[in-house]
């Protein structure tokens, strides 16, 4: 899964997204850079007790993601990150 442009990449371009990923592992990312054994398994549970899964997003709720996307990219904050040159 492509973390590092998962807005882009997953929730823009697929319509979903992760709810409930737990607050203290944000933001979403590769599970192998989240942390130590304890962070890992906060994750395993929520995800085993479904409070966090994936949920598919309306039109509308997609439309205004896409748009707060690029209102923060606009201000400065790495939402789209571009990929690395191949040399």
């Amino acid at each position: 899964m492509n973390y590092t442009n998962y807005e882009h990449a997953i929730v823009e371009h697929y319509g979903v997204e992760l709810k409930g990923w737990p607050f203290k592992l944000l933001p979403v990312r590769n599970p192998s850079r989240i942390g130590g054994r304890k962070s890992v398994q906060l994750l395993i549970n929520t995800l085993i007790i479904e409070t966090c899964k994936w949920m598919k997003l309306t039109e509308e709720e997609l439309a205004d993601r896409i748009t707060s996307n690029h209102a923060r990219q606009a201000a400065g904050e790495t939402i789209y990150k571009p990929r690395k040159t191949r040399t």
